[in-house]
């Protein structure tokens, strides 16, 4: 057992590196929700369809862009002299993903039958080839569990590009306000990485660091093509099968529903997987944190996705407006889905971090056969609100799953476990009911204001009737008072 790893210092770096990563994510989740219903209001739902049916081959290049070079910076012990090799290595395989796309852009506009695509695919190529140099910057920012550069750098990008596009949209740029920025988010990150961690090259890569990342990084980035394919099949299909509008109305609907699970998932994402890596030699620590972590985001997340469920078609009208309305049904059965979503994607960090990047493969696999499955059914029988039901249906069954495939390396108890999730269960149900009940007002926004003054007392109601965590707010009562 190392030494280092139960060190208060450690859990220091830790709780610091989830604190800044959740305020950059919250300043940046308040500016881009204003952007995000901006451009919806000046957009048309196509738009966001063909922005979305380019996103689905993008997204899983993504996983190829660096043949895990980014996970195995973090995960494995190299010293400073493999960082070349990282860079060097990441950045030809990017440039290569990049002439792919370019090539095969016009296959991807046959395929959806959609020829404006074709210039849309060879434009965002260009995120490919900067994002895959970019990734070994902040794997290495992230393996020194240095977050406060990485949340400013990613909250001033995010909302420098997202004001430029609102613009564009205003002037009528349609689509391309929506392509540039993609393009803006991404040139503004990769300098601000590169100004924190200098790329550095080498035209003879270590050979046997090469070895050991393909070794770690080869059934990881199978994974990663695997889940980025499944995680996509319902736009692909949706998009393939009905056409850019209703991906467009289907496309506004998931992002409302993972709008928090998203926010809290970058936060996630970041620290989850170095913080499991740190103390990957004790058992009894990975559960206690995996635990923790679950039980947060479900508190954050349940209530959230409940108020959300209830007043699905109030939110839209106010929002988005009249034109978004059908995107209603489909996202009260995503937020039913939600908070499944959010404790599966912990799970996996902890197959990572732990090395069992072989069982997180059997685990996609089962997803590949399932998901698309389910969701060409769907899409089949009832359009967009046939792939909400078959995320309903399919997603439980691989929750459990991850459950017992995580139980055969790590001996927790399911009891434990389920009760750690006890009482984000219980808030969310009182959320439904209460709110359900509340006696209706004319006018969206009076009813809403209403509507949220309970769903407030009944969330604070029940996260106070825990003793953790009414001491930790008299703690933080204190600390402010004195």
């Amino acid at each position: 057992m190392r030494k280092t790893q139960d060190t208060p210092e450690l859990k220091g770096r830790i709780r610091q590196a989830y604190g800044w990563t959740f305020a950059g994510n919250t300043i940046r989740y308040f500016g881009g929700f204003a952007i995000s219903v901006t451009l919806a209001r000046l957009l048309q739902t196509k738009d966001y369809g063909l922005i979305g049916m380019v996103l689905v081959f993008l997204s899983m290049l993504a996983a190829f862009q660096d043949l895990g070079v980014g996970m195995a910076v973090v995960r494995l012990d190299e010293d400073d002299t493999a960082i070349p090799t990282f860079f060097t290595a990441s950045a030809l395989f990017g440039l290569f993903l990049t002439v792919v796309v370019v090539f095969c852009a016009p296959a991807i506009a046959d395929f959806y039958k959609e020829p404006e695509l074709t210039l849309l695919l060879r434009v965002l190529a260009i995120t490919i080839a900067s994002t895959s140099i970019c990734g070994i910057s902040q794997a290495l920012l992230t393996k020194r569990l240095q977050f406060k550069p990485l949340a400013l750098i990613e909250m001033t990008s995010s909302l420098c590009a997202g004001c430029i596009a609102v613009g564009l949209a205003f002037f009528g740029m349609g689509v391309w306000s929506l392509v540039v920025n993609l393009l803006l988010f991404s040139f503004f990150q990769c300098a601000g990485c590169f100004y924190m961690v200098p790329p550095r090259f080498t035209l003879h890569p270590d050979r046997g660091v090469m070895r050991r990342v393909l070794d770690f990084g080869a059934p990881t980035t199978a994974s990663n093509l695997l889940h980025q394919f499944y995680d996509n099949s319902d736009s692909m299909l949706i998009g393939r099968m009905i056409g850019p509008e209703a991906l467009g109305i289907y496309g506004q609907a998931f992002r409302l529903a993972t709008l928090v699970h998203e926010r809290i998932g970058v936060l996630v994402n970041r620290v989850a997987f170095p913080s499991f890596a740190a103390v990957k030699e004790t058992p009894e620590l990975v559960i206690e944190h995996w635990f923790g972590i679950s039980r947060v985001m479900s508190l954050i997340n349940v209530p959230l996705l409940s108020f959300l469920f209830v007043n699905a078609n109030d939110l839209i009208l106010l929002v988005y407006g009249k034109k978004w309305l059908p995107a209603v049904v489909p996202l009260r059965f995503l937020c039913l889905v939600g908070v499944l979503r959010s404790l599966v994607m912990v799970i996996i960090h902890i197959y990572n971090a732990l090395g069992k990047a072989n069982l997180r493969l059997r685990f996609t696999l089962a997803n590949f056969v399932l998901l698309p499955s389910a969701f060409a059914i769907g899409c089949k029988l009832d359009g967009i609100r046939g792939v909400g039901i078959a995320w309903c249906i399919v997603y439980p069954a691989i929750w459990l799953l991850a459950l017992f495939m995580v139980r055969t390396f790590l001996r927790f108890s399911f009891a434990a476990y389920f009760k750690s999730l006890r009482l984000p269960a219980l808030t969310g149900l009182l959320c439904v009911v209460f709110v359900s009940a509340t006696p209706g007002l004319p006018g969206l926004l009076p009813r809403l204001m209403l509507r949220g003054a309970v769903w407030s007392v009944v969330t604070a109601a029940c996260l106070l009737s825990s003793s953790d965590i009414r001491d930790a707010a008299m703690k933080l009562l204190r600390r402010r008072l004195a």
